[in-house]
C-alpha cells in the first residue's frame, strides 16, 4: 500500500447529517437510491433512508465523532473505516492495512463491488452461536466489527490475530451465496429436519451439520456451513498448512488473486474526519407485487 495521503488539517468540527435535512427527489426512469411500495410520505422516505445509509441512524450520531477514520482508495472504488472504539495502536493499524490488502485481492478485487464501509463499534455483544464475545457481522455494504477485535486476542485459527482473522472471516461472508451449494456437496454438510417449536403452527425447520468434524479448521467452523467457509478462508490466506488439503485446493482456485490492487490510504482523526453525507436521495414508488394463494 502507498503511504498515507498528506492533507491540510481543518479544525471545523464535523457534523452528522440529519435525515430531516435530506432532499428526497422522485424519479420515474433510471436507477433510484431507494424504492417505496407505499405512498411517498416523508416518514416512509426517512425510514428507508435510515435503513440504507448507516450515518443517518441516531445510534451512530449519539456516539459522537469517531476516534479515527481510514479511507482505502482503489482507483474509483474505496473502503472507508470509521472507528468508534479505542484509538488503534500502530500495530493494530498495520494489521488493519494488511487485512484490507488481503481481502481486496480476493477474486481480483471482487469485494470492492460489495463492501463500502467498515464500522468499529465500541459495543460488546455475545455471540448467539457459542456464547463467546462477538467479533463482527455484515449487512448490506457494511462490515460491522465490535470492540472485541481491538483486545489484541488471538483468532480461532491458530497463529492469526483476532483483528486480521475477523476481517477475513467477515469478508468471506460476502461470498457465501456463490460458495454454499458446491461447498455442501463437496465437503459433506448434511441436511436434517427438526421439529419446530418456534412456529405456532408447528412444522419442521431445516438444519445442517458437518459429518466429519475432524476436517474442520476450528470448532466454530462446525456451527454452520457459512462459518466453515469463512474460517477456512482465514486459514487459506494466513495458515494454509493448517487447513484440510481438499478445502485448501478448492479455495486457492476460488480466491485466485493474481494482480495487486494499487491503494492510497488516508488516515484522519478528531475534527479532521470527514463524515459521510448524501444531501440528495432519489426514490421511486412501485406497486408491491401481489402474492396469489393457490387453493
Amino acid at each position: 500500500m502507498n503511504n498515507k495521503i498528506e492533507h491540510e488539517v481543518f479544525y471545523e468540527t464535523p457534523v452528522w447529517q440529519r435525515v430531516e435535512d435530506v432532499n428526497f427527489i422522485e424519479i420515474k426512469e433510471g436507477d433510484s437510491d431507494i424504492v417505496l411500495y407505499k405512498d411517498n410520505c416523508r416518514s416512509e422516505l426517512e425510514k428507508n433512508a435510515k435503513s440504507k445509509y448507516w450515518w443517518l441512524r441516531e445510534k451512530w450520531a449519539e456516539k459522537g465523532l469517531p476516534k479515527e477514520s481510514i479511507e482505502y482508495k482503489f482507483g474509483d472504488s474505496k473502503i472507508s473505516v470509521f472507528n468508534f472504539d479505542r484509538e488503534m495502536t500502530v500495530n493494530q493499524l498495520s494489521e488493519l492495512n494488511y487485512a484490507i490488502e488481503k481481502i481486496t485481492k480476493i477474486k481480483n478485487g471482487e469485494l470492492l463491488k460489495k463492501l463500502d464501509f467498515i464500522l468499529i463499534d465500541d459495543e460488546r455483544k455475545t455471540n448467539p452461536h457459542d456464547g463467546s464475545e462477538q467479533n463482527g457481522t455484515i449487512y448490506d455494504n457494511i462490515m460491522h466489527l465490535y470492540s472485541a477485535v481491538l483486545d489484541n486476542n488471538s483468532h480461532r485459527v491458530e497463529g492469526v490475530s483476532n483483528l486480521i482473522g475477523t476481517i477475513i472471516h467477515e469478508a468471506a461472508h460476502f461470498f457465501d451465496i456463490e460458495l454454499t451449494r458446491e461447498w455442501r456437496d463437496k465437503f459433506g454438510w448434511k441436511k436434517h429436519f427438526e421439529q419446530s417449536i418456534k412456529k405456532p403452527s408447528g412444522g419442521y425447520s431445516v438444519w445442517e451439520y458437518m459429518g466429519d468434524k475432524d476436517r474442520l479448521i476450528s470448532d466454530y467452523a462446525g456451527i454452520e456451513i457459512e462459518d466453515d467457509i469463512a474460517e477456512s478462508m482465514v486459514a487459506a490466506l494466513e495458515k494454509p498448512y493448517l487447513l484440510d488439503k481438499e478445502r485448501l485446493d478448492y479455495l486457492k482456485e476460488y480466491i485466485c488473486y493474481e494482480k495487486s490492487v494499487e491503494c492510497n490510504v488516508d488516515q484522519r482523526k478528531n475534527e479532521d474526519i470527514q463524515l459521510p453525507n448524501k444531501k440528495v436521495i432519489t426514490y421511486k414508488v412501485k406497486k408491491r407485487p401481489t402474492i396469489r394463494t393457490v387453493k
